[in-house]
């Protein structure tokens, strides 16, 4: 990876995500408005912030491409779309949900569904959309719920370690390219815990962290289909389900105690199976047996 691809990685999706999430916040916050606040924002910055990171080492010749391994951006746009969605949509609750796992469940379908150096059986197929698609909204929407209870930037922060696990375990699958669009998330996340640590009442929930989240999981999705260590299956579905354990933080126990142990809680939450995720690729990268043909 070169100077031209670190920058449009790294650098250039936290410029972009960071600048506009703090502009957007301290617009509402010196206008006293009240509300939720600019939460639209999110989605649409995810989105577009992602852009840089994908063109880093691809270009889009197609409107739709033929082989799904370059339709991110199209994922992104479906993501953010349903993130807006989620956004505008406050009840019922229920109607969001179905705009989660549908989008979810269409982002598994762009990718895996035309991929020329995979063949999955159309029930194979059906399988993934629904379960990421069903599974996912769930881990959304209880993820926001939980991050709703903590400092702004603990939710955001949380997301940054999923994507630092996503682009570790894809190098270790060797799919250095899906590590680098990871990659990308990363710093897209990490503007928006910085953002969230300067302005306290900053929020990503909903749309922010489904379109987070769609990337990731599809990018965890498209790359069980490429590795050639089977058992890295695990890992990935492992780091799909890490939000999950935010919800320590919503215990009564816990909650009635102090923020902070209940901050390090829902960190330590999120991280252990990470970690336990990128163990399970590093160690088994060696003793898997690739995948016939």
């Amino acid at each position: 990876m070169g100077p031209r691809e670190f920058i449009l990685i790294g650098p250039v999706p936290g410029m972009i995500v960071g600048v506009t999430l703090l502009g957007a916040w301290t617009i509402f916050n010196r206008g006293k408005r009240r509300g939720r606040g600019p939460l639209w924002v999110a989605p649409v910055v995810f989105a577009l912030g992602f852009l840089p990171a994908f063109l880093a080492n691809n270009s889009i010749a197609r409107v739709w491409p033929r082989d799904g391994s370059y339709r991110f951006p199209h994922v992104a746009l479906a993501a953010m779309l349903a993130g807006l969605g989620c956004v505008l949509i406050h009840k019922p609750a229920f109607v969001r949900h179905v705009i989660s796992a549908s989008a979810l469940g269409f982002c598994v379908w762009v990718v895996i569904g035309s991929m020329p150096a995979v063949s999955l059986a159309r029930a194979d197929l059906v399988v993934w959309i629904v379960a990421v698609g069903i599974g996912g909204s769930a881990v959304v929407a209880l993820t926001d719920w939980a991050g709703n209870s903590q400092p702004a930037w603990v939710l955001p922060t949380q997301l940054v370690f999923v994507a630092l696990a996503t682009s570790l375990i894809c190098l270790y699958s060797s799919i250095a390219i899906l590590s680098q669009h990871a990659g990308g998330v990363v710093a897209m996340a990490t503007a928006a815990a910085i953002v969230g640590a300067i302005h306290k009442g900053m929020s990503i929930s909903r749309g922010g962290t489904l379109v987070l989240y769609s990337l990731l999981a599809a990018l965890c999705v498209g790359a069980t289909q490429h590795t050639s260590y089977p058992l890295h299956l695990s890992a990935y579905v492992l780091v799909l389900i890490a939000p999950l354990g935010s919800l320590v933080a919503v215990i009564p126990s816990v909650r009635r105690g102090q923020s902070w142990k209940a901050t390090a809680l829902a960190l330590a939450g999120v991280l252990i199976p990470l970690i336990a995720a990128v163990g399970i690729a590093l160690l088994t990268r060696h003793v898997s047996e690739p995948y016939d043909g």
